[in-house]
This record gives structure tokens, sequence and C-alpha cells, in this order.
């Protein structure tokens, strides 16, 4: 009978995420709002890779360099000196590759939002299509302004969008790479009163659920094998559970530093 207080244990979380009963009938006034955003600037997304421990840094330049003329599958992780993953980029549209954390360039359509607010506008303004039918070819990243801006895109697409604009709003929300169900995937976590929960931000079906913010928890078919926020890029480094994100399978592994634009 140990499912029972497992279920009680899950119930009693679910009642701490503010319930977002009114974001439904507020639908047409949030279109209206959205209407008034103005464009996003062009990002300046060069900067810095520098190891957790400070002995290692990857500088803009080296990346440059090292992905000169590369057409990677998928987004390059390089390791420091004990094979151990450090850091990741991805490539932008531009053909030009970017440190993942530089992809939450701090953009936020407004800062007077409600929590559940960044997914409602996900729901509403973004569709789903592949990297190799935008792009013609995998693994492409929007920053999360052009996420805004762009009516399609992927699941990272979805996640940094969503991520940065909660952290925006002052909460503490990392963007998850990993795999749901076998296949790869990007979503967010967020802190709320010290409980992580686990935001969907692809599959808009969720809205339509009971709780579309559920307890990290509770989403065993989710598992990371790698975080960033703005700043910090986060690494899994043991197999199996890796719905807890500070949990002792974490490593800090690398710390982002942006370069200034002057």
């Amino acid at each position: 009978m140990r499912w029972w207080w497992l279920l009680a244990l899950v119930l009693g979380l679910l009642q701490l995420w503010p319930q977002p009963d009114d974001r439904a009938a507020g639908h047409d006034e949030l279109r209206q709002q959205l209407a008034t955003v103005a464009p996003a600037a062009v990002y300046d997304q060069r900067g810095d890779m520098v190891s957790a421990d400070g002995d290692m840094l990857l500088d803009a330049a080296e990346l440059a360099r090292l992905t000169a003329g590369a057409d990677w599958p998928g987004s390059p992780v390089w390791r420091d000196g004990q094979g151990r993953d450090l850091v990741m980029a991805a490539r932008h549209a531009s053909q030009q590759y970017y440190f993942a954390n530089s992809y939450l360039v701090g953009f936020a359509p407004w800062l007077d939002a409600p929590l559940w607010q960044p997914l409602q506008v996900a729901a509403l303004r973004k569709g789903y299509r592949l990297d190799e039918q935008l792009y013609g070819r995998p693994e492409v990243w929007q920053n999360s302004a052009e996420a805004f801006v762009s009516p399609w895109g992927d699941c990272e697409d979805h996640a940094l969008f969503v991520a940065d604009w909660l952290i925006a709003l002052g909460h503490d929300a990392r963007v998850a790479l990993g795999n749901h169900d076998g296949e790869g995937h990007a979503w967010v976590v967020v802190a709320i009163d010290g409980i992580d929960y686990l935001i969907e931000a692809t599959d808009k079906s969720r809205l339509r659920g009971a709780n579309p913010y559920p307890p990290a928890i509770s989403q065993r078919s989710y598992q990371a094998d790698y975080q960033f926020n703005r700043q910090q890029f986060w690494v899994r480094q043991h197999p199996g559970r890796s719905y807890d994100r500070e949990g002792r399978e974490w490593r800090l592994a690398s710390r982002f530093l942006p370069q200034s634009s002057d």
C-alpha cells in the first residue's frame, strides 16, 4: 500500500502551485496585449565559458574557430581534461554557434505577468515545427527573443522563451535537456517555495489537463542530462534519477560570461 502515501504527497504538492483559474477567460485580452509588443532587437550572444573550478576557459573566439565550417548533427559538447562534459553550444539560424546559456538573452514581453502566463503565451503564440522543416537541417536554436517573434519552433525554442520570461519575473527557472519517453526533448524546471515544478512548454495539450504544472518529482518519464540558466550550466553526473535538479547527481560544470557590446 506504499502507493497511497505517494499519491497523498503528490496531491498535497499540487495544492502549492498557484491555480490559474482565470487564464482561459483572459485569452482575448492577452492576444491584444501581445499585439502591442515591439519586435525583438538583435542580441549579442557572444561570451565565454569558464569551468566551475576556474581552471578552463573556452572563449568566444575559440568557439568561433572550432565551429568554423562545422556542421554537427546535434549540439556539440566540450569536455574537460578529465573527460567530463563541460559546456554546450548550439547552432543559430545565422549559422554561427553560440553557448547554450547565451540563448537566454533576457527577453520578456512584459514584467507584470503572473507565474502561469509565459506558458499560456507560448501556447497561444507558437506552434511546433521541426528544425528540418524550418531551416533544412537539425538542431538550429532560436534565442528567447526570436522564439517570441517566430510563430514556429521546436522544443528548445519553446523552453528557452518560457524559461527566460520566468527568470525575468524573478523565478529560479532552468532549461532542461534530455529525454522524454526515450526521445530527445527540452522543457523547463522552476522552483517555487522550495519545490521543483516541470513545465512542458511544447505539448500544448498539457494546458487542458487538471494541472499543467506538475511537481517534477512526479514526472518520471522526463530524464534530464543537462540544465542551464543565463549564467550556469549543470551536467548530470550519475545515471538514473534526474528529476531533482538540486540532487547529488548534478554537477555545476561551467559559468557563462557575456561579452560586452562596447
